[in-house]
């Protein structure tokens, strides 16, 4: 009875549930993901709503290093925050699966479908070896 009453918890839960959606950019701790030993990064989620409400991973692409040269593979986006604006540069050759859970922090906001069309035809730029 009491193994019942946690699955049925964590199931359907939705206060612990984090809501996620495609095209957003968020702060993300992906300490032991990444090849370039950061702790924290910006990232943008690619995973469709419909895998990111029943999942408890994601699929996101994670921002280049700051000595990264802009290349073919590389998205900037500008955001506007209180401060000016934030230049983000999306390194699509950098996917990762993470885990909602532990991982997101906070969500900067949302880019538009004009940014995630180009950054889709870039990886299938990357796919097709280009």
């Amino acid at each position: 009875m009491m193994e019942m009453e946690k699955k049925a918890s964590f199931r359907y839960g939705k206060q612990n549930q984090m809501l996620v959606k495609r095209g957003e950019l968020w702060r993300a701790d992906i300490s032991g993901l990444d090849a370039f030993n950061r702790k924290e990064v910006i990232l943008l989620i690619l995973q469709n709503d419909m895998g990111n409400r029943f999942s408890p991973t994601s699929i996101a692409v994670l921002s280049a290093t700051e000595d990264q040269e802009d290349d073919q593979y590389i998205e900037t986006v500008y955001r506007k925050t209180s401060y000016g604006f934030l230049k983000i540069r999306l390194d699509v050759c950098q996917l990762t699966t993470f885990d909602k859970r532990g991982r997101l922090i906070e969500r900067l906001g949302r880019v538009n479908d004009r940014i995630l069309g180009n950054i889709e035809r870039k990886y299938s730029m990357l796919l097709k070896g280009a």
